[in-house]
């Protein structure tokens, strides 16, 4: 990708991404789809983080993003899935 791309790109985000790994419990609101995963962030920002999950999740899925370490929670949604493995 050219870098004027990425600049553009960035420029538009409405916050700066982090590279920051902290633990972080995922778990699925949808009562048909069984999920709770243990996992470390990989980038955050002030309007959501990435984190690496073994388990593919469709977009738009509703989940809880659980701070391990403060006990503090909120809730979110899969915004992009992309496979690690």
């Amino acid at each position: 990708m050219p870098l004027s791309k990425i600049t553009e790109t960035d420029s538009k985000r409405r916050s700066t991404r982090l590279s920051l790994q902290f633990p972080v419990v995922i778990r699925s609101l949808d009562p048909a789809l069984s999920f709770r995963e243990e996992c470390k962030t990989v980038v955050v920002n002030a309007h959501g983080c990435g984190v690496l999950v073994p388990q593919g999740l469709e977009n738009g899925t509703r989940v809880v993003v659980e701070l391990q370490a403060e006990g503090r929670r909120t809730n979110g949604h899969i915004r992009g899935f992309h496979s690690y493995r």
